[in-house]
């Protein structure tokens, strides 16, 4: 689990880096009303999951921005990611936006990174 929680925190930082790039004019697409997705969400979603399917071959993942893999839930660990919770405070230039990752092995919580890049906390 070392290993795991190492690489998540590792990632999370790289990601909010990655948001951060785009944060003084973010590139916002509306899905639906109140429902934005910016060009940030899913550069970081793109590098956190193909980084995730790197390092963890084997594991199942959900993220928010990608495509659903349904066989996900037929994998032991599958790893949970939002690249951008508070992608409207996002745009607005508000800090309370984070990088979320979290693995879940056998259905229970295993690992969970909150990463706020404005303010550089990760918990």
């Amino acid at each position: 689990m070392r290993e795991d929680l190492e690489a998540a925190k590792r990632l999370a930082v790289r990601a909010g880096a990655i948001l951060l790039e785009h944060y003084i004019q973010p590139k916002v697409h509306w899905r639906g009303p109140r429902n934005p997705v910016t060009e940030a969400d899913r550069l970081a979603s793109t590098y956190l999951t193909r980084e995730l399917k790197r390092l963890f071959p084997e594991d199942g993942f959900l993220s928010e921005e990608e495509p659903v893999e349904p066989d996900r839930l037929l994998r032991s660990r599958v790893w949970i990611i939002d690249p951008l919770d508070g992608t409207i405070e996002f745009i607005n230039h508000l800090d309370e936006f984070a990088v979320v990752i979290g693995l879940s092995i056998n259905g229970t919580p295993n690992v969970g990174i909150v990463y706020q890049p404005v303010t550089e906390k990760l918990y």
